[in-house]
C-alpha cells in the first residue's frame, strides 16, 4: 500500500472509541518501513463494518499519529469527517 518494504516488530491490543463509535478492538500491527520517505513505522489491522464486510487499515506514523492507539483515533476522525462532509 505505502510503496516500501515493511519488517513487522510487534501486535499491540487496542480500543478506541470516539462519540460511541468504536474504531478498533482488536490487535494493531507494528511494522517498521524500510526506505519510506516520510515515515518509520506504520500500523496496520482490519475490522468488519455493519454490513459485515472486511475493512483494512494501514496508517502512517505522521505527526499527530504516534503509536497504535493515535492510528486507530485517526482512522476514526476521518471516518466520521467523510461521513459528515468534512474534508
Amino acid at each position: 500500500m505505502h510503496r516500501c518494504a515493511s519488517n513487522h516488530i510487534e501486535s499491540v491490543v487496542v480500543e478506541e472509541r470516539l462519540k460511541a463509535h468504536v474504531g478498533s478492538s482488536g490487535s494493531v500491527e507494528v511494522f517498521e518501513l524500510v526506505n519510506h520517505p516520510k515515515a518509520k513505522r506504520c500500523y496496520a489491522w482490519s475490522s468488519t463494518d455493519s454490513a459485515g464486510e472486511n475493512c483494512f487499515f494501514a496508517v502512517l506514523e505522521i505527526p499527530p499519529v504516534d503509536s497504535p492507539s493515535t492510528a486507530v483515533m485517526a482512522s476514526i476522525v476521518a471516518k466520521l469527517n467523510k461521513s459528515t462532509g468534512k474534508n
